[in-house]
This record gives structure tokens, sequence and C-alpha cells, in this order.
């Protein structure tokens, strides 16, 4: 959620800590309702540094003007941290996707996708992920979120002789993801390591880039 450096000058230096500010305050405060893992306990300040507050304190940014931006601003991006998501992936394989959130800190992931191994196949997915917040320092890294988790696929295929097969196999998502700031939406990234057991034994991977739009 950061501006481009050209709109962070000394005349807007106040507004751009006020919005870190109250995103970190809103969404710590709507983890913590919830009753899940909350911002504070991964902790809260390797997404905005307590010097942030200071600065708008002491540069007359009230607390008014801070609950202002809080509302105006740091909502929509909070919204990426609950609620229900479905957009795209495309990779391998490639299709739809939808992301529940069951806490401030885990989620369950679904996907209907077209792979492109052997004469193509279609393949269902479904894993539960946990998520780690501010493990980036960098200041334009500070809001990517690192998860993994583990899930299952359940898989149709036609073998060489023309006959349908199951296929059915275990999962490993990594991935990183980033809240789109003034949207509700993020996009993400992960390699997932897989393990089929079933109609026998094969290690692979899958992966790809998607977005999602939450509601």
């Amino acid at each position: 959620m950061p501006f481009p450096d050209r709109w962070t000058p000394e005349s807007t230096r106040l507004r751009y800590h006020a919005q870190q500010t109250a995103f970190a305050y809103i969404v710590a405060k709507r983890l913590e309702v919830k009753g899940g893992n909350s911002l504070t306990s991964t902790p809260a300040v390797e997404i905005v540094r307590p010097d942030h507050l200071n600065s708008c304190i002491e540069g007359g940014y009230g607390m008014r003007k801070l609950l202002l931006a809080a509302v105006l601003i740091a909502v929509p991006c909070a919204a990426q941290l609950d609620g229900t998501g479905v957009g795209i992936i495309i990779g391998e394989p490639t299709g739809l996707c939808l992301k529940h959130w069951l806490s401030g800190s885990s989620a369950v992931t679904l996907g209907a996708a077209w792979t492109f191994e052997g004469d193509g196949n279609l393949f269902l997915h479904g894993d539960y992920t946990l998520h780690s917040f501010g493990i980036f320092h960098d200041q334009d890294l500070r809001n990517v979120v690192f998860y993994y988790g583990l899930g299952g696929r359940l898989g149709f295929r036609e073998k060489d002789g023309g006959d349908d097969e199951t296929v059915v196999g275990i999962r490993i998502p990594l991935g990183l993801m980033l809240p789109v700031g003034g949207a509700p939406v993020d996009i993400f990234a992960e390699v997932v390591p897989v393990m089929d057991v079933i109609p026998g034994t094969d290690l692979g991977f899958n992966g790809g880039v998607g977005a999602r739009i939450f509601f």
C-alpha cells in the first residue's frame, strides 16, 4: 500500500506515515476480534514501525485525522484479510480459484483448473493454509505475506488406451501474497510440490500466479 517515491516527498510524509499506521492498527484489531493470531503476535511492528505514529503526532497529524485516514484508506486493504475471494490462477494448472478466510491467519483455498500435462486433464484441489505477516523488513516489501499449507488434489485424465483414470495426490502450497492498496484485491504467486498416490506414486510440481477479488 505504500505510495511511489514521487508521491512521498517531505510535504506528504505525514500522510504516508498515517496511512501505514492506520492500516496496521485496523488489521490488528480486526484479527483480534476474529479470535485468530493477530498481527501483534507476529508482530505488527514488522509491518509499520512505531516511529510512524510518533511522526504523525509530533507533526500535528492528530488522532481525529489519523482515525479518518484509517476509515478512508486502510479499511479497503484489510478486506483482503477477511471474507471470501474469487479469481484466477495462471500456470500449471490454469483455472479458477477461491479463498475463504477462517481466522486472522488461516484460510481454505479451492481450485478447479486445467493442466497441460499429456492431453490435458481437469484437476480439483483444496488447501488449508497459514499466513505469516511482516516477514520482510524492507519498506517496499513489508505488506507481502508468506503462506504455506497442506492440501489434496483430485484429477481426471485419459490414459493412452482411451480409458479414464482418477488421480489422487497431496499438495504442499508455498506462496507469497500482496494485498492491493485501495481495492479488495490481492495478487499471489505460489510453488506447490505434489505427490500423487493413486493410481501410483508420482512426484511433481505445480505453480502459477493469480489474483482474487474479495467480497
